[in-house]
Parts: structure tokens; C-alpha cells; sequence
């Protein structure tokens, strides 16, 4: 059998009917060129810790000490690839044990297109596409390892606070404080989302795949370019969300922890400018927006408002739809420019396929969550907690939306009569064409 090879081999053999060498594969992925992928993993990693390293200098206490700073470093880091936050405090008597997932969409953004720059570049020489997803693999490895070596040395923890009032406080009530990146949540955040998405950019190098395989890849091409406009628009959409909310109103300075502090203002607003760009769209589509809480006594929390709640006090979120419809426009103009024009009906129709299975992902990473568990109150006490767009709503609310300006660009070119013979195919009916001609005589 000829297993996938390297740089500079020729193209696999496929379909041969022979069972897969799997000790092969692992020689290949083991021993083949490592520096490309190293380069790969260190610009996704390095990336989210300057950004990290900016943002957490800006929003650090005063006096937060070296090490819990050094520590916030490394949870903003790993958590832009999905780690939790694992945090244990104790204060005279009851222990708490929490947890807290708060993905910087804006790191992870910059990191993971930063990846994929270099990634492309590396490999756009290499012959097929086992060779690049053999790179791909080993970058998510080395990224992976790299982000739980950072979880497991930046560890904070003790009852030193630095040297103001904090510290001060917390000896008054003997306090301690440990918290750190979760290693296994770094290890496999990293690992399934660069492989995810360094897998996904090799898939759209269609030129690589063999006949039958390039038939496959091809009917999602389109729709990964259409994912991929539309992770990039996030931060433009916060950027103008966040505008009118500042130009328009209040709502940013009344909900703002850190309103006293301009420059932990700013750290905020820009670990945040991706959550906040899906939060701005999500309101425009109709979902509410908020926090819902519930606990183990039985007890629930939900302060969830839709756009006219918000757009009472900060009248420019009014324009909320209109960026919906223009990130909806512009993201369907992409897939249309990448669809074969005898695949329009095809591409369009998996392309809202695609933003109904990615809008919950995007629901959960936009989205702030906490769990909490209290030892030493009673019988111990539970807490969960989510800050962010109501999931269903959005999910089904955007479908709707992309499905309309779908079937606008399909009626602007002229195809409607094509979903609509699609949609009978679907259901067994017949096509809407002339019948076809009878058999000849015999």
C-alpha cells in the first residue's frame, strides 16, 4: 500500500482496498519535517500571548502581584483555545471551587488567522494533501503541548496579594487564593481547534485532492469560505457596535466593571470586540441577550432582553439589523463568488446548512460561563452561570435570515426554479420539468 507521504513524494495512491497501515502513518507523522509545523505552532501560541501580555496589563488590579499576573497571562492565553479558568479560595471556613470560560474571541481570532497564514505559505509547495495534513497535525500537537506546559508552570496561589490593601484584606479574613489555566482544558482545546482549522485550510486547496476525493472537498469549499468571512466580520461588527453603544447612550458605562479606569476599559473592550461583534449581530437577528443563572437550592436567575430593552437607553443599537443583513449580505456574496456556477443552487443551500450547525459554537465561545461549587455551607451549594445571546434564538433566527438573502441572490440570478425542484427531489415528488420524451418503438 502506499501511504501518504511527505514534501517533495509523489501523490498517494487511494482506494487500493488495502486496510490502512496505521504503524506507517504514525512513522510518517513521527519522522517527517518538523520545523514548518514548530513555526506554525509558535506564531498561533505567540500571538495570543502578546495579545494576552497587552490585554492583561491593561485590566490587572494595581496590585495584583507578579505572579497572579503572570498567571492572568497564561489563563487569557489558553482560554483563547478553550481552557477554563480553575480557581479555589478559601476564606474563614468554607471553600469555594470554581470555574470560569471566557474565551477572548478577539485573541483567538488573530491567533488562529495568524496560523493559517503561516501554514499556507509553508505548505504551498507540498505536493498533496496528506503531506499538509501531516503538518497540520504535528502543529497542533506542538501548539497543544506548548499551551499545557504554560498551564502547568503559571500557577498561582497562596495568601500574598501584592503589597496594597489587598493583601492587607485578605490576612484580615484568612484568605487564600489559587487559580490557574486548566492543563488538560489547554491541551485539548488547542489541540482539536488548530487541527480543526489548519485541517479546514488544507481542505480548500482543492488542487490536491485526487478525482474522486476533489468531489468531495468541493461541496464544502464554498461554505468554508462563507464560516471564514463571517469569523472575520466579528470584530468589525463589535467595533460598531461597540461605537454607537459609546456614541449613542449608556449602556457600555453602566455595565462596565471597570468604567473608573479608562485603561482597563480599553483591555476589556478589546479581549472582548469579537464576544461583542456575535452578541451586537445576535440582537439584530432578534435573540435576547443576557444572563441566565441557576443554583442547587432550587433557585434561578434570568435577566435575558431583546433589542428594544437595549435600544432604549442607546438609541444607535437600533442599527443592529441593518449590520445583521450587511454581515449576512456580504458573507452569502462570498460563498456565490466561490460556488461553480452550475453548483449555485448546491453550495447556497449548504452554506445555510453550515450556518445552522456553526451558530451554537459561536453561541458558546462568544458567551461567558462560570460553575461554582461551595464546600463547608450545609449540605455544599451549585451555581452555574452564562452571560451571552439566548442559543436557539440566534441559531434559528440567522438561519432564517442567510436562507432569505439565499434565495435573493438565487432569484437575482435567475435559479429559483432550481430550489424549487430541489426542494420536490427532497420530498419525492417529481420535478416541475417537461416530462421526458417516450422510450423509442422497438
Amino acid at each position: 500500500m502506499a501511504t501518504l507521504q511527505g514534501p517533495g513524494a509523489q501523490a498517494p495512491i487511494h482506494n487500493t482496498g488495502d486496510p490502512i497501515d496505521v504503524p506507517a502513518i504514525l512513522r510518517r507523522l513521527l519522522g517527517g519535517d518538523w520545523v514548518g509545523p514548530a513555526l506554525v505552532a509558535a506564531t498561533a501560541v505567540g500571538v495570543a500571548g502578546v495579545l494576552s501580555t497587552l490585554i492583561a496589563l491593561m485590566v490587572k488590579p494595581t496590585d495584583f502581584g507578579v505572579d497572579n499576573s503572570l498567571t492572568l497571562v497564561a489563563w487569557l492565553t489558553t482560554n483563547a483555545f478553550g481552557a477554563d479558568l480553575d480557581v479555589h479560595a478559601k476564606m474563614l471556613g468554607p471553600e469555594i471551587h470554581a470555574s470560569l470560560a471566557a474565551a477572548p474571541l478577539t485573541v483567538t481570532l488573530a491567533a488562529l488567522i495568524s496560523a493559517v497564514l503561516v501554514f499556507r505559505r509553508w505548505t504551498r509547495r507540498h505536493p498533496n494533501v496528506g503531506a499538509a495534513l501531516f503538518d497540520a497535525v504535528r502543529a497542533s500537537l506542538i501548539a497543544a503541548l506548548l499551551l499545557m506546559v504554560i498551564a502547568l508552570v503559571f500557577r498561582s496561589g497562596g495568601d500574598e496579594f501584592g503589597q496594597g490593601w489587598g493583601n492587607e484584606l485578605a490576612h484580615l479574613f484568612d484568605a487564600t487564593l489559587r487559580f490557574a489555566p486548566s492543563a488538560l482544558g489547554a491541551f485539548l482545546g488547542g489541540l482539536i481547534m488548530l487541527m480543526l482549522v489548519l485541517g479546514g485550510s488544507a481542505l480548500l486547496r482543492t488542487d490536491w485532492w485526487p478525482g474522486r476525493l476533489r468531489q468531495a472537498a468541493d461541496l464544502v469549499t464554498a461554505p468554508a469560505y462563507g464560516v471564514a468571512s463571517f469569523a472575520l466580520l466579528l470584530p468589525v461588527a463589535g467595533l460598531v457596535g461597540l461605537g454607537l453603544a459609546l456614541v449613542t447612550g449608556d449602556t457600555v458605562q453602566d455595565s462596565d466593571p471597570t468604567a473608573d479606569d479608562v485603561w482597563s476599559s480599553a483591555g476589556l473592550f478589546l479581549a472582548l470586540l469579537a464576544n461583542g461583534g456575535y452578541w451586537f449581530l445576535g440582537l439584530g437577528s432578534g435573540a435576547g441577550f443576557g444572563a441566565r443563572g441557576s443554583s442547587s437550592d432550587g433557585t434561578s436567575d434570568r435577566d435575558v432582553h431583546h433589542l428594544a430593552h437595549y435600544a432604549g437607553d442607546t438609541w444607535g443599537l437600533w442599527l443592529a439589523p441593518l449590520a445583521l443583513l450587511a454581515v449576512v449580505v456580504l458573507t452569502t456574496w462570498v460563498v456565490v463568488r466561490r460556488a461553480a456556477p452550475e453548483k449555485l443552487v448546491r453550495d447556497l443551500t449548504l452554506w445555510v446548512l453550515a450556518v445552522l450547525l456553526t451558530s451554537p459554537a459561536w453561541t458558546y465561545l462568544s458567551g461567558l460561563h462560570a460553575d461554582m461549587n461551595v464546600i463547608g455551607m450545609g449540605d455544599g451549594y451549585t451555581a452555574h452561570g452564562t452571560i451571552g445571546v439566548v442559543g436557539w434564538q440566534v441559531t434559528l433566527l440567522m438561519t432564517l435570515a442567510t436562507a432569505l438573502v439565499a434565495v435573493g441572490f438565487l432569484w437575482r440570478a435567475g435559479r429559483l426554479g432550481e430550489l424549487a425542484d430541489l426542494a420536490r427531489s427532497l420530498g419525492g415528488s417529481p420535478p416541475s420539468g417537461p416530462p421526458p420524451p417516450p422510450p423509442p418503438p422497438t
